[in-house]
């Protein structure tokens, strides 16, 4: 329940942009060695994974409209 958008290497930018249209924190450190966000960044060349850390407990309604934000933001990029 960290309230962050965890990030690392070529994931980075992307984990960035979402955190700042969410209005999320943002955690910049190595991914953990077994994660799914490490394993798609090594083996899917050119994909940007990610891990959203969602506050604990339900989401309110301007909660889940600045996630909607953070999607949008990334649909929005070339």
């Amino acid at each position: 329940h960290m309230n962050v958008v965890w990030a690392w290497g070529p994931s980075t930018a992307e984990g960035r942009t979402y955190a700042r249209a969410a209005g999320m924190g943002f955690y910049h450190h190595p991914w953990l060695p077994g994660t799914a966000a490490n394993w798609q960044n090594h083996h899917l060349p050119g994909a940007a994974s990610f891990t959203v850390e969602l506050p604990a407990g339900s989401l309110s309604r301007a909660q889940v409209s600045r996630q909607v934000r953070g999607v949008l933001a990334l649909a929005g990029k070339p």
